[in-house]
């Protein structure tokens, strides 16, 4: 991921596709584990420069990526399971994310 790509994902209202797969019943725990995974990755990688894409400079500042972020809060905390990995990733955004 580079800082372009993460914005673009924004843009392309990427937090209601992280939203509508926490609302799908169907998401097994392996899903929920790369999702949450991913979107961790979105707000750790925002700011970071990648010298595999020295080109990417506008980027969304890591305030701006929680801000949108907010709009799957709710879904995240209704999400039930047992997997260890899932719970980590979910406690971990849940502190993050502004109320």
């Amino acid at each position: 991921m580079n800082m372009d790509s993460i914005s673009k994902f924004f843009e392309l209202n990427g937090q209601a596709l992280i939203n509508t797969i926490l609302l799908s019943e169907d998401s097994s725990d392996r899903v929920l584990h790369k999702l949450l995974f991913f979107t961790n990755r979105l707000v750790e990688e925002c700011e970071l420069t990648n010298s595999d894409f020295p080109e990417a400079k506008s980027g969304l500042k890591r305030a701006q990526v929680l801000e949108k972020l907010t709009f799957i809060r709710k879904s995240l905390e209704n999400v039930k399971s047992d997997h260890h990995e899932v719970q980590e990733n979910r406690k971990i955004l849940l502190d993050i994310i502004p109320k």
